[in-house]
């Protein structure tokens, strides 16, 4: 599993402890990462779970796997993403199991 995250937080520790590449914000400033790379990564991963960025929303455009997604504004969620906030509703499990079965064996 490999994580992009944008800061760096002792919370991220059980990730760490869970072998988890962590790919963090400063590898992304500029002159320190390659941002397109990142971005190309998003759209290939597996199971994307975007955060509140035009970064991640453009790259999940482009997903065609499992985006779990968060509330950006204005920017609308497709039909086959899944809604990552409201974790407690009924139909959750299902969404994400719909969404899991779109990752290639």
């Amino acid at each position: 599993m490999i994580a992009y995250l944008k800061e760096e937080l002792a919370s991220f520790d059980g990730f760490r402890n869970r072998n988890v590449t962590l790919h963090l914000d400063d590898e992304y400033k500029p002159g320190g990462g390659d941002a397109l790379w990142a971005a190309v990564q998003f759209a290939a991963a597996d199971v994307l779970v975007i955060a509140k960025s035009a970064m991640s929303y453009v790259s999940a455009l482009y997903n065609e796997k499992c985006v779990v997604y968060v509330q950006q504004w204005e920017r609308p969620k497709l039909a086959a993403w899944v809604d990552g906030e409201n974790l407690d509703r009924p139909s959750f499990k299902s969404e994400l199991q719909g969404c899991l079965s779109r990752i290639p064996n």
